[in-house]
């Protein structure tokens, strides 16, 4: 079966915006703004600062990184609705 270009278009633009959907559906936490310092590093003011972009708040409890940085989240950790937080090397 083939399809006109026209068709390929509609099919493919029908497919960007079902996609697009989906991933802002699950992208609710953003990383916002990453502060890195390249070795050697002597200041300790690297950080990592995240997003709630929900009119919601939302439980991150044992969220984690583990590649780059280690961290994971304790227990009862929120971020409210529209709210940052920042995971610094020395707060």
């Amino acid at each position: 079966m083939q399809h006109s270009p026209k068709n390929l278009i509609k099919i493919f633009t029908c497919s960007l915006y079902v996609l697009s959907g989906i991933s802002l559906t699950y992208s609710e936490i953003v990383i916002n703004e990453i502060h890195y310092n390249s070795e050697p590093n002597n200041a300790l003011n690297e950080f990592i600062e995240l997003h709630n972009v929900s009119d919601d708040a939302i439980n991150i409890s044992g969220w984690f990184f583990s590649e780059g940085i280690e961290y994971q989240f304790p227990q009862n950790t929120e971020i409210e609705a529209k709210g940052y937080l920042v995971i610094a090397e020395n707060p």
